[in-house]
């Protein structure tokens, strides 16, 4: 990961709330990605960008809002396997904490910043870099 996304991310942690970092940081949240992508029957490539996604939801860099959509797009999946996956991940994974994320969109000045921000970090769509390093991971489960 490049310098500039790496204190990127780092800035954004700083503001998330106690219980997003703690999501963030939970040893078992790779795991349960990847058991939500298997069940949905996707393959390695989308594993991986399943699970850039869902960070950077936790992240607050992908509205909790958004994030359906662009799982469509990126996974490349129907409707039906897309509302099936949303709803594991907000079952098993962002459950208790998904309000917490949208009051982290609460407290910014514009969605429009967010995008520039999110477009800076990750020009559109071009998530490689980040998901190198999450393609390893997956890898080595």
């Amino acid at each position: 990961m490049d310098p500039e996304t790496e204190k990127i991310i780092k800035e954004q942690m700083d503001k998330l709330p106690t219980e997003v970092k703690k999501l963030f940081a939970d040893p078992e949240l790779n795991n349960k990605i990847i058991s939500i992508g298997k069940k949905n029957g996707l393959n390695t490539e989308q594993l991986v960008i399943l699970q850039t996604e869902i960070n950077l939801v936790i992240l607050g860099l992908v509205h909790p809002d958004e994030y359906p959509n662009v799982l469509k797009v990126r996974l490349n999946i129907s409707d039906l396997k897309t509302d099936n996956i949303v709803n594991d991940i907000n079952k098993d994974i962002l459950g208790e904490i998904l309000e917490k994320l949208k009051e982290v969109y609460g407290k910014h000045e514009t969605e429009e910043d967010w995008k520039q921000n999110l477009n800076f970090i990750l020009p559109k769509w071009d998530y490689s870099t980040f998901e190198n390093s999450v393609g390893d991971q997956i890898i080595q489960n």
